[in-house]
C-alpha cells in the first residue's frame, strides 16, 4: 500500500488529534469511564478545545509560530450518589426488604440522595418499573439539592402475593453521566401465620 504524504495527512488531522487517534470527530464517548468528550476546531483545522462531561475543559491556543499552549479548567457539575444508611448504592445497585407477610407492610426504609458535586443537583422525580411496581410505595425527594447537600426519600414494601417480588426505581436528575439513576428493589411475600387453637385441660 502506498503511504499518504504526512503533509496530506495533516489536512485532515491536527497533530494533537492524530496523537489521540482522533480524526475529524466532534464527539467521542469513552465507554469505560462513561465520559463524553466534545472537541472544537478553528478554521485552520487545529484543535482549540476539549470539553469533558465529567466537568473538565481544555483550551488550546497557538502563537504565530504554531506553538500550542494548553489551559485546563474545571467546570462545576453535580454528582449524584445514593446511600441506604451507611451502605453505598451505586446506580444499578440492589436493596432487599426480605420477607414480609402478604397483607402487611415493611417499615419505611429511608434512602439518602447526596450531591457530591460542586453545582446544584436537580431531581426530576422517581419513577417505578419492573415486575411488581405496585408492591413498593415511594415518596418523592425534595429538589434541588445544593452542592455538598442531601435529601431523602422512603420506600415501603407491601407484597401483593406470595413469592419473590421485585421492582425498579429510577431517579431522573441532571448528573451528566448518571441522569437515570436506577436501583433494583426486591422482597418476598410470605404467608401470614394462622391462629392456633389450644385446648386447656383442667383437672
Amino acid at each position: 500500500m502506498k503511504m499518504q504524504p504526512m503533509t496530506k495527512l495533516w489536512k485532515y488531522c491536527s497533530l494533537l488529534t492524530w496523537l489521540a487517534l482522533t480524526c475529524l470527530m466532534a464527539i467521542v464517548t469513552v465507554d469505560a469511564a462513561q465520559v463524553t468528550i466534545t472537541y472544537t476546531y478553528d478554521t485552520a483545522g487545529r484543535l482549540t478545545g476539549a470539553s469533558y462531561s465529567s466537568g473538565k475543559a481544555i483550551a488550546y491556543t497557538y502563537d504565530a509560530n504554531g506553538n500550542v499552549t494548553q489551559r485546563v479548567t474545571t467546570i462545576p457539575v453535580p454528582e449524584i450518589h445514593v446511600k441506604q444508611g451507611s451502605t453505598d448504592l451505586p446506580s444499578g445497585g440492589s436493596y432487599s426488604f426480605g420477607s414480609v407477610n402478604v397483607g402487611s407492610s415493611s417499615a419505611a426504609i429511608t434512602f439518602t440522595i447526596q450531591n457530591l458535586g460542586d453545582a446544584t443537583l436537580t431531581l426530576s422525580g422517581i419513577t417505578k418499573g419492573g415486575s411488581h411496581p405496585t408492591d413498593f410505595t415511594v415518596t418523592q425527594p425534595a429538589s434541588p439539592v445544593a452542592a455538598g447537600g442531601s435529601t431523602t426519600f422512603t420506600v415501603k414494601f407491601t407484597p401483593g402475593a406470595t413469592g419473590a417480588r421485585s421492582a425498579t426505581i429510577t431517579i431522573a436528575n441532571n448528573d451528566s453521566d448518571e441522569s437515570s439513576y436506577l436501583i433494583n428493589l426486591s422482597g418476598t411475600g410470605a404467608t401470614a401465620p394462622t391462629g392456633n387453637s389450644y385446648l386447656l385441660w383442667t383437672k
